[in-house]
């Protein structure tokens, strides 16, 4: 998974871009960027949107699969719990 950036740090990296004082290429070295493509996605998505752009979106794609089983219950925790929870098993295997 890629680095993630915070808005701040965007907005940093495209002023010199913006007032045209750096180029693209310029201001991915400057600020240690290893994409001029990143900065150029930044770039394009501010001018879109402004500040909203620059939120890193949702990942797409398909949701993480549910479990198939649910998940057991924590062991008790007394013994008076277990003895409890022991009694409602046995009374199950009966029925």
């Amino acid at each position: 998974m890629g680095k993630h950036y915070i808005i701040e740090f965007k907005l940093q990296v495209l002023q010199p871009i913006l007032n045209g004082k750096m180029s693209i290429r310029e201001t991915a070295r400057f600020y240690n960027i290893p994409s001029n493509a990143l900065v150029g996605t930044w770039l394009k998505r501010f001018e879109k949107s402004g500040i909203k752009g620059l939120i890193p979106r949702k990942p797409s794609g398909r949701p993480p699969m549910k479990p198939k089983y649910a998940k057991m219950p924590p062991p008790p925790k007394t013994e008076e719990a277990r003895l409890r929870l022991r009694i409602l098993q046995l009374e199950a295997e009966v029925a």
